[in-house]
């Protein structure tokens, strides 16, 4: 899920689906991977989080990490 998202921030959006499918994994993608950025995502509890441009061999790996859970 982008972090820069039009009506909603991706840290409101997640805590709704978190709260209604706690097991969904969720893998926040972001330019600016900035450690305040990271500690948002987690404090909402995003599963992960990953910086554009996005290299696609990492994507794959996280989305089976999670998969795999």
């Amino acid at each position: 899920m982008d972090i820069k998202l039009p009506d909603i921030s991706v840290f409101k959006l997640t805590s709704i689906i978190k709260k209604k499918k706690p097991n969904i994994p969720i893998i926040a993608q972001t330019a600016v991977a900035s450690d305040s950025n990271k500690l948002k995502c987690m404090k909402v509890r995003c599963d992960d989080i990953i910086s554009k441009p996005i290299d696609q061999t990492l994507l794959r790996s996280l989305i089976q990490k999670h998969l795999n859970k």
